[in-house]
């Protein structure tokens, strides 16, 4: 039976109305244990929704994989681990703090990693320093004298520090950050300039990449590998949604998007005491997960039973009626869920067996919770693209209110297009004409004195 993603109605917070009107909260039950029990331990102790947590264990999950392991999956083709993942939750009602319990582990080892290096480093130091100094000072500058000191994690910062950090670390690396608004408006170039988002692309796929970089040598990325873990306030994942760079360009369809409701709570003084064990076992799955695949050089391929393969085989055919029909419009997004149900039957697989990943088939019953989980996911991408087409659509209508009032004897279409409100002067006549459908604005043919094809003018309908 092939896998049905489900069609979003009415989007719930952390959860969604499919196609049949029925609430589905997130699959926490698709998880394999260390990731469900810790899940839900984490999410009764900060009293969030479990979507919050299983996103944050998925992506650690999957940075602490990193190039590690593959997947065999359509022929001739191999999925890695590498998930984007961003969440809606608001400030103050526990994201952060799940955050960091979930993140902990993999920023344990990088401490203890950095810890080691400094203290092989320490030594020599002065020296180097003052060699570099007195001999050398431009290509200290530079950056090209001194080793870098080992990263797991990154938080908001240029592609081009990025693209450094990634060729300092085997071309493997997460970006992970408990508000991402800084990095988001880089990667969308809101502080100016061009969008910055190419890296992010070429790192999902594992693209060769070249960042170019002023008065500095080029810098070339063969297989870079990236895991995102963003957590926004919810409006700015929907004006996200709103940009067409991001859609057009191919980074949101990268995305798995998560809308967490989380809701300030009092503090209850007789709740029972904190399991420890989930805790710890996490602990060692990350530790296990980064030791034997992270840090490890080389890569070992996983390849799937026969019931795995069909499930997910199943659930790619059964996207492409819908990607040439009713989804037609949105297919740059449908087109890379089957790509996300592999990924995610790779970091359920590893989270299932840790270690002993390798040596393991990727089974029936992993596909189908992968699958599960894809859908879901879906299903969330779904209500951030309506709530995005919403946004832009009244950003839109603001921008030729506010042309009215200043105004208020009428528009014509030159007058949109000239504010560069709209791209094209055929988008500025569609514009008006649809805010006239709406009975927002009143539209008259004006017909020139001298003859000759009538313009028309818009002003603010009669209430």
């Amino acid at each position: 039976m092939m896998t049905k993603p489900s069609l979003l109605l009415a989007p719930k917070g952390d959860e969604f109305a499919d196609d049949l009107g029925q609430a589905c909260p997130f699959p926490t039950r698709a998880l394999p244990p260390p990731l469900r029990d810790v899940v839900k331990a984490v999410s009764e102790l900060h009293r969030v929704p479990e979507s919050l947590a299983a996103c944050c264990a998925l992506a650690v999950t999957s940075a602490a994989i990193g190039k590690g392991l593959k997947v065999s999956s359509i022929p001739g083709m191999s999925a890695p681990a590498n998930l984007y993942l961003m969440v809606g939750a608001r400030s103050g009602t526990g994201k952060s703090v799940v955050f960091e319990t979930l993140t902990k582990p993999i920023k344990d080892c990088e401490k203890r990693l950095t810890d080691e290096w400094r203290n092989r480093h320490q030594p020599d130091a002065n020296a180097e320093e003052t060699d570099e100094q007195s001999e050398e000072p431009e290509r200290v500058e530079n950056g090209e004298a001194r080793e870098a000191a080992p990263a797991l994690v990154c938080e908001n910062i240029t592609s081009e520090a990025l693209a450094m950090a990634l060729s300092s670390n085997h071309e493997c690396l997460a970006s992970m950050s408990a508000d991402a608004r800084d990095v988001m408006a880089i990667v969308s170039g809101r502080y100016g300039g061009r969008g910055d988002e190419a890296l992010y692309l070429k790192a999902f796929s594992e693209d060769t990449c070249v960042i170019n970089r002023a008065s500095r040598p080029a810098i070339r990325l063969d297989s870079p590998n990236l895991t995102c873990l963003w957590l926004v306030q919810p409006d700015k994942i929907d004006l996200m949604f709103g940009e067409k760079f991001a859609t057009e360009g191919g980074l949101l369809p990268r995305f798995l998007v998560c809308q967490a409701n989380c809701m300030a709570t009092p503090i209850d003084r007789e709740r029972a005491p904190v399991d420890d064990e989930p805790h710890r076992a996490w602990e060692d799955l990350v530790k296990s997960l980064l030791t034997t695949y992270r840090l490890k050089e080389g890569r070992i391929v996983i390849t799937p039973t026969d019931r795995a393969k069909k499930l997910l085989y199943d659930h790619y055919n059964g996207l492409i009626p819908r990607r040439n029909g009713d989804l037609q419009h949105i297919d740059s997004y449908v087109a890379r869920w089957n790509e996300q149900a592999w990924r995610l039957a790779l970091v359920l697989h590893a989270a299932q067996w840790g270690g002993k990943a390798a040596s393991k088939q990727l089974s029936g019953k992993t596909a189908k919770s992968a699958i599960e989980l894809a859908d879901w996911f879906a299903g969330q991408q779904l209500a951030k693209l309506m709530n995005g087409r919403e946004a832009a659509e009244q950003k839109l209508t603001d921008a030729v209110v506010k042309l009215l009032l200043a105004k208020p004897t009428g528009i014509k279409a030159k007058d949109i297009y000239r504010k560069h409100i709209v791209p094209t002067p055929e988008e500025a006549h569609t514009l008006l004409a649809q805010l006239e459908a709406k009975g927002l604005l009143a539209g008259q043919d004006v017909h020139p004195e001298g003859g000759g094809k009538p313009s028309r003018n818009y002003t603010v309908a009669a209430a």
